[in-house]
């Protein structure tokens, strides 16, 4: 079976068409397109203006091998993974995910809230450790954790523990997408100094020894036992001598210059490069 879509359900499929239009009017190819990202878009969009016959795409196109190289190479990206808390249970109760991704916490009702066994974190409308309350709650809140770490944790909602309220996630090094590693060495340097990547890739960040952190130059980022931002009460993205070694997927084209903030001479660049789309004709 074949399936094909015009030209005007591929433009829609890039993100002109209304959400509320009907995909089983068209093919589930189309509706793939939605994923790309901007950058992604305009590229396409550029080369079907400036390719009157282009060897991919026509006013109208068939299923083929090369869709499937396609779709199988659209990039990887941070993922989050939602957990239910209502009714005196969390669903699912019991997850894994690779360093680097995020547990969403969703309260559909009741007084809850979730909170690390290991005192780690603890959240309900925000999380502590980074400035929200994490005292049980009936408001419908959503919380968010990024694990960092390879490790396991469980959780309990404190009020609701003895009704066997309790999960856990557990955490194991990332194999989806290429990992990179950035060591903060004894010579306080940071090697590689130059590094370059892909969208959806991540970032291996290790401390070999001394005092050292991670500071994008911008303070977007600032990262040791963990990052800014991560929810958690441990994370401390202060320089230090602990041997830290951390996971951060990196989601948008960027450069990152950096440093660390108890060396200012130890600098360094990340490239993150958006990777193509086509590998025939279109890049």
């Amino acid at each position: 079976m074949s399936y094909s879509c015009d030209m005007k359900n591929i433009i829609y499929a890039l993100g002109f068409c209304p959400r509320t239009e009907n995909l089983l009017q068209r093919s589930w190819i189309c509706a793939i397109f939605r994923f790309f990202s901007a950058n992604s878009r305009a590229i396409l969009l550029k080369k079907l203006k400036d390719s009157p016959k282009p060897n991919f795409f026509s006013s109208r196109f068939l299923f083929s091998g090369k869709l499937l190289v396609l779709l199988f190479s659209l990039p990887s990206f941070a993922t989050i993974h939602e957990v239910m808390v209502s009714s005196n249970v969390f669903t699912p109760a019991n997850i894994q995910i690779e360093a680097g991704d995020t547990v969403r916490w969703i309260n559909t009702g009741g007084g809850h809230n979730v909170k690390a066994q290991d005192n780690s974190f603890r959240c309900a409308n925000g999380c502590d450790g980074v400035g929200g309350n994490g005292n049980p709650s009936t408001n419908l809140w959503v919380s968010e954790v990024t694990f960092r770490k390879v490790g396991f944790i469980s959780y309990i909602c404190e009020p609701h523990v003895g009704f066997g309220m309790q999960g856990s996630v557990t955490v194991v090094e990332p194999t989806s997408v290429p990992v990179h590693e950035l060591h903060a060495t004894t010579s306080n340097q940071f090697n590689p100094m130059d590094l370059t990547i892909q969208v959806g890739e991540i970032i291996n960040m290790l401390n070999d020894g001394g005092s050292h952190n991670f500071v994008a130059d911008d303070n977007s980022l600032i990262c040791a036992v963990g990052c800014d931002g991560d929810g958690t009460n441990n994370t401390s993205s202060n320089p230090t001598g602990f041997p830290w070694n951390i996971y951060v997927r990196f989601d948008s084209p960027q450069e990152i210059p950096f440093h660390c903030a108890t060396h200012p001479s130890s600098t360094g660049i990340i490239h993150v490069i958006q990777q193509s789309v086509f590998s025939d004709g279109f890049e």
